[in-house]
């Protein structure tokens, strides 16, 4: 009877020992998974960084040389399709940073380290087409306690504020069709010469 007893102790030591492991290599399991997790967002969000940048210095460099002394007139074809390029990275950005959100929550820095919490931060910066996603930001930045340390991230929620409460993109921004945009223009109509001469006289 007693060694009966005894085999159904170690027995069940066995098995809860044995559950113990499982358990302990699902956490694993899990926080590697977290890791992984983590690792996509942040390589995922640098790669979009750099897009966003290259774009953006496209349109610089590409205004920079039409100013130029001597330069030739702006090629308004090559203009459209950088800025275009621009505005659909912003969109495609936009719709990944909602997406990120509304999945794992809004990040505080040390979630996710401070250099991916600069990139995020810059994204939600050029975030324009939706200037209420980026007052939400701003709200959720102000209630957490690291996005809200003054030395650090004050200076870049003013910025993320002003732009916020700009009432349109800048110009450096707009995207129109150079057709589209001859379409529009209403033509201008040649003035009588009598009434040419009467302006001239004036003047």
């Amino acid at each position: 009877m007693r060694l009966f007893r005894l085999f159904h102790t170690i027995v069940f030591i066995s098995s809860a020992a044995i559950s113990l492991l499982i358990a302990s290599d699902l956490a694993s399991g899990q926080r590697v998974d977290g890791d992984k997790a983590l690792a996509r967002f942040q390589k995922d969000l640098a790669k979009r960084v750099v897009k966003d940048q290259g774009v953006r210095y496209a349109l610089i460099d590409f205004n920079q040389e039409s100013r130029k002394p001597g330069a030739e007139p702006k090629d308004e074809k090559e203009y459209f399709r950088l800025a275009k390029r621009a505005s659909d990275v912003d969109e495609n950005n936009l719709k990944w940073l909602k997406k990120q959100i509304s999945k794992f929550g809004f990040p505080d820095p040390s979630q996710i380290g401070q250099r991916s919490a600069v990139e995020f931060y810059l994204l939600i910066l050029h975030a324009d087409r939706d200037r209420e996603f980026q007052k939400d930001c701003i709200g959720r930045m102000k209630d957490s306690s690291e996005w809200s340390d003054e030395s650090v991230w004050s200076s870049r929620l003013k910025a993320l504020e002003r732009r916020a409460s700009m009432r349109s993109s800048r110009e450096f921004f707009r995207v129109e069709d150079p057709k589209k945009k001859k379409e529009k223009e209403p033509e201008k109509k040649e003035k009588p010469e009598a009434v040419e001469a009467e302006t001239v006289e004036q003047e």
